[in-house]
């Protein structure tokens, strides 16, 4: 516990920076793709965004319910 509240600011640093590149990379998605292909919003963008750079998917951003 005393390692991470050490290394607290670096962490900070770290999810803000990679929140801009996020939003960012979701922004530019979304003005060079544009709602013919897909991306409605930039929330659109955004969203695909995260879910490539965590690699939980593969672009795919659909939400469904789990049942």
């Amino acid at each position: 516990m005393r390692a991470i509240r050490a290394s607290s600011r670096k962490i900070v640093v770290f999810l803000i920076v990679v929140l801009l590149i996020n939003v960012i990379a979701g922004s530019t998605m979304y003005l060079v793709e544009g709602p013919e292909n897909g991306y409605d919003s930039m929330f659109s963008g955004v969203c695909w965004s995260i879910v490539t750079m965590s690699t939980v998917g593969f672009g795919t951003c659909g939400f469904s319910p789990l049942l």
